[in-house]
């Protein structure tokens, strides 16, 4: 652990950031990548069984919410219209 607490998210949100999280090629600001909303549905429906299409995506990006109530900085959850959306960590 990096001294900061753990705090809990609710399964569907939980799947989510381990999808974002998921190792691949890094942006060019030596961030995660900025994988699509398609690609993260895509994601989603593997690991999770469900079917869950990509224009419904961003009904599932409630961390902010979440990271806000846990006293985390809401602003690691970055989205972009062309590029997708990452949590703000180093790869």
């Amino acid at each position: 652990m990096n001294g900061r607490r753990s705090f809990r998210l609710p399964p569907q949100l939980a799947t989510l950031v381990a999808v974002l999280t998921t190792p691949g090629p890094p942006a060019e600001d030596g961030l995660m990548g900025w994988p699509t909303n398609a690609e993260v549905a895509a994601a989603l429906n593997k690991v999770a069984g469900g079917a869950v299409p990509r224009h419904r995506l961003p009904k599932l990006i409630k961390l902010r919410t979440a990271f806000d109530d846990a006293g985390e900085n809401s602003l690691l959850i970055q989205t972009n219209c062309k590029r997708g959306v990452r949590v703000a960590v180093r790869g």
